[in-house]
């Protein structure tokens, strides 16, 4: 899947590297590194890398903030 002329994969590792840069990020932090990509989008891949345990997300709604998961070992 294309988004932006990034593929799902490249988006994925950028969030990542995003967040090990700057150890917490909300979605609008990340949202704002991706050029038409929305935050619900955004969103969407958070929930999901914290599904696969890749991110820890913490905080409610518009608060949430998400690290990265410490036992992921790269």
């Amino acid at each position: 899947e294309k988004q932006g002329n990034v593929s799902f994969a490249e988006r994925h590792e950028k969030i990542l590297s995003i967040i090990r840069e700057q150890g917490e990020v909300s979605v609008s932090d990340i949202a704002s590194h991706f050029n038409g990509i929305s935050e619900k989008t955004i969103q969407r891949d958070l929930v999901l890398l914290a599904g696969n345990g890749r991110v820890k997300k913490y905080g409610d709604k518009r608060w949430r903030r998400y690290t990265i998961y410490e036992n992921t070992l790269e």
